[in-house]
Parts: structure tokens; sequence; C-alpha cells
């Protein structure tokens, strides 16, 4: 793939020819960031949660959240716009609903982790580069995520 395409929407015609849709396909910003897995632990140790810890800041204390699989909306807590992950912060750069976390296993039974904005205003960043709207991305260990000014560490778990 060639730099010049990253981050813009291309348009082909599916070749089965009984479908003959035009197809969109948004090329990610970030250069490899989607060939890159999420690879956790040596064979034979599967895994069954993820970690995410949130580092103490002046508006919030130290904290850890535990995703499992599944499709997971993380962001600010509130009564009224409920996220399945929240934490609980004074800070009002981070949304309500912020951001997505999709946990899975890939056809090799591998555990994956994939972040996703959800246009929140402050926007998320990954490792200090901020994801565009509509792109998802793999994450690795010691990723480091932030929210507004919340800067959360993203690390794997093995269950015992």
């Amino acid at each position: 793939m060639t730099d010049d395409i990253l981050g813009k929407r291309i348009k082909f015609t599916c070749k089965n020819a009984a479908c003959d849709n035009m197809i969109t396909y948004k090329v990610p910003q970030q250069h490899g960031r989607d060939d890159l897995r999420t690879v956790f632990s040596e064979v034979g140790e599967p895994l069954d949660v993820i970690q995410l810890y949130v580092k103490p800041s002046d508006d919030h204390p130290e904290s850890n959240i535990a995703v499992v699989i599944g499709k997971h909306t993380l962001g600010r807590y509130s009564e009224n716009k409920k996220a399945t992950l929240t934490i609980k912060t004074q800070d009002k750069s981070m949304s309500r609903l912020h951001c997505t976390i999709d946990v899975f296993r890939d056809k090799r039974n591998l555990l994956c982790c994939t972040i996703k904005d959800h246009g929140s205003q402050a926007g998320t960043m990954l490792n200090g580069k901020k994801l565009h709207d509509l792109d998802e991305y793999y994450l690795a260990d010691q990723d480091e995520i932030q929210l507004g000014k919340s800067i959360l560490t993203f690390e794997p778990t093995i269950q015992s």
C-alpha cells in the first residue's frame, strides 16, 4: 500500500458477477497499524480478559477496568448516557460515550482488541496520535490511550 492513499476512501466494483455492487473502503490513516494483531501470551495460555489501567490525575484516582470479550463503550460516568465501561472522573474533556473497545477472538482463536473513536469532542489518542473518525485500530500490549486529559494503559491479563 502506498502512503498517498492513507486516510482516503477508495471505490471499486465487486468482482463477483452475481454481486456487481460498488464498494467503498476507507484506508486506515496509520500505515502498518491495520496489519497488527493483538498477541498477548505464549502458546497455551489463553487470555480471558484485558485490563485498562487508568493513571491517577487531579480529576480521578488510579483504577483498573477489566474488559471481557464483546463490544464496550468507554467514557466518563454519567447517570443519563451510560457507557458500558465508565471512569468516575471530573475530567469534562472526556465524553460520556468517548470510544468503543471491541475484544474478540480471530480465526486462529487469538484474543484481539480494537479501538474506535465515537466522534468525541476531545478525540481519542493512541500512543500520542489522534484516531480518525471511522477508523478502527488494533491495540497492542502497553498501548497508551488518552481520553480527554485521562490516560489509560492497555494491559493483557491471564485469568487464573
